[in-house]
């Protein structure tokens, strides 16, 4: 009888272990614990144009794994610009990335949040750098008064910019000075290239001609035309004349 008995109790152990015993509890359910950048940081485009690798995130739960899923909201936070997607949701592998990262139409750092509810968010970073030259401004105009067939006391100097007003560091842009209104000859280098800096610097203008008003262009192929400001020309230094008497 005792024997029966243990057998019985025995099998009964058994059963219940094969069940899983008393505890009845499964794997708990995956919970998003880091955001972290898996790519598209670090980028740079011209101003007002998109990075070329949409930023994106990586979701994973307390196991380490990618959930999928997950709703990641992303926002311009400096720079400005815009994005397309702020709303996207992970894949079966945990990624979420943008769908498109407009850059600002200024040059210099942009930066751009991704958020989790209940996560710290994650910033990217970008670089906008300059477009291709659009206009000629005046860094220093010439002269406002010259005297004929002398250089202008403050010679011009111009830079490149582009269509939203960044300076546009764009070397080798052949500018050409010209008069505008007026009339005379135009003294010195009249071509310049720009410097790798999108300056354009000339030395050495003048004109030479009758007293009167004058106004300079400056031109460079594909780029509107910049005229300066009026330029009045007065009389060039007088020759010296040596007296001669009348001979002995």
């Amino acid at each position: 009888m005792r024997n029966t008995l243990r057998f019985a109790i025995l099998a009964a152990l058994f059963v219940s272990a094969a069940c899983g015993g008393g505890d009845s509890s499964g794997p708990s359910d995956p919970v998003p614990t880091s955001l972290a950048i898996s790519g598209g940081n670090n980028q740079t485009a011209t101003v007002g144009t998109a990075v070329a690798v949409a930023p994106a995130v990586l979701v994973k739960d307390q196991r380490g794994n990618g959930i999928p899923g997950i709703t990641v909201t992303f926002q311009v936070a400096s720079g400005g610009g815009a994005v397309t997607g702020a709303q996207a949701t992970t894949d079966q592998g945990g990624v979420a990335r943008v769908g498109s990262w407009v850059l600002g139409t200024a040059t210099g750092a942009n930066t751009l949040n991704a958020a989790v509810t209940g996560l710290t968010a994650v910033t990217f970073t970008a670089t906008a750098t300059p477009g291709a030259p659009a206009a000629l401004f005046f860094v220093t105009p010439p002269s406002g008064t010259a005297s004929s067939g002398t250089a202008f006391a403050q010679q011009p100097v111009l830079q490149l910019k582009d269509v939203f007003g960044n300076n546009a560091t764009t070397a080798g842009v052949q500018v050409t000075a010209a008069i505008a209104t007026g009339g005379g000859t135009l003294l010195g280098t009249a071509t310049v290239a720009s410097n790798a800096s999108g300056v354009v610097t000339f030395t050495g203008l003048g004109l030479t001609g009758a007293v009167g008003a004058r106004t300079l262009s400056f031109t460079a192929t594909g780029l509107p035309a910049l005229t300066s400001g009026a330029i009045q020309l007065g009389a060039g230094a007088a020759a010296s004349v040596a007296a001669v008497g009348a001979p002995p």
